[in-house]
């Protein structure tokens, strides 16, 4: 059981899971009960399948956000408690290590502000990655100084693929 809550979009979600066999969870999110089946495929990378509607999820979590892409849709969802990631196996991707700042979502970098050197300021826009023509800003999370850029515009990258250090 792993109870956690998370906010998304003004209001706060209560979710707990519970993985009941193999690949089979129920979520209770607000006290209203989900069952699915997930299958893991890689460190990021899920299948649900929801309501006999199989579905491609990919999850990335950061120390205060789980960025999840479900077929193309994106959500980033607010972490109320610090605690580990609610999703089983879930990669801390740029997790407690606020140096590293990694995707998403896969995609493509549309735009790559941060350069070797640079100086920037928490939420300064680090780049722009493109997925099914949403674009998604990926902003510092501290100040600091960057200390590698490991992609540059038009490369296809993954979920959580580290994109920048910081200093």
């Amino acid at each position: 059981m792993s109870k956690k809550t998370f906010s998304y979009d003004q209001q706060q979600f209560i979710v707990d899971l519970v993985e009941t066999r193999d690949s089979h969870v129920s979520a209770k999110i607000n006290d209203q009960l989900f069952s699915a089946d997930i299958e893991k495929i890689d460190e990021n990378s899920y299948t649900i399948l929801y309501k006999n509607r199989l579905q491609m999820a990919h999850v990335a979590v950061s120390k205060e956000h789980v960025y999840v892409s479900v077929d193309g849709e994106s959500y980033v969802f607010g972490r109320v408690d610090l605690n580990r990631s609610a999703f089983r196996g879930g990669s801390e991707s740029g997790g407690e290590d606020e140096n590293i700042i990694s995707a998403p979502m896969p995609g493509k970098i549309l735009k790559m502000i941060a350069k070797n050197g640079q100086k920037v300021a928490k939420n300064t826009t680090l780049f722009i990655v493109e997925a099914m023509k949403m674009e998604n800003e990926v902003k510092a999370p501290r100040d600091g100084v960057v200390k590698k850029v490991h992609f540059q515009e038009n490369d296809l990258v993954s979920v959580g693929a580290v994109i920048v250090e910081l200093d």
